[in-house]
């Protein structure tokens, strides 16, 4: 479950994550399926590793 309120963004149980950056386009424009790794569990951590690799 995912809530978000000016005041805080609350992700409850699990979140994965994927990266698309340098996925080639498609030109299917109403469905594309991605697989998300289980290895990528979305974590305060990770976020921290995202943010400071886009920085």
């Amino acid at each position: 479950m995912l809530r978000t309120h000016e005041e805080e963004l609350c992700l409850r149980h699990c979140g994965y994550w994927v990266s698309l950056r340098g996925l080639p386009e498609t030109q299917n424009t109403n469905n594309v399926t991605i697989t998300l790794p289980r290895s990528n569990q979305f974590t305060v951590t990770t976020l921290q590793s995202i943010m400071q690799g886009l920085s």
